[in-house]
């Protein structure tokens, strides 16, 4: 299978949005961080269903995404 700009723009964009959820968890806003996480949840089952993504980025951006996702169920329990 041929991967193209397709996928670096895929990678790019989740990408984004993890560093933005992460930006929001630095400053504690827990529910803007929220909406992040659901959208590049979205995005990477969109760009996965689609094909747009290699297997190894699709791992990669799941580990980071569930990442984030562990800091936002921790958030708030120091």
């Amino acid at each position: 299978m041929f991967f193209s700009s397709k996928s670096k723009k895929a990678r790019r964009l989740i990408e984004s949005k993890i560093f933005e959820a992460n930006s929001y968890l630095d400053n504690n806003y827990r529910d803007n961080a929220k909406g992040a996480y659901r959208e590049m949840k979205e995005l990477l089952e969109e760009y996965t269903s689609n094909g747009d993504l290699k297997p190894g980025d699709i791992t990669a951006l799941s580990q980071e995404i569930e990442h984030v996702n562990t800091r936002i169920q921790h958030m708030g329990h120091y």
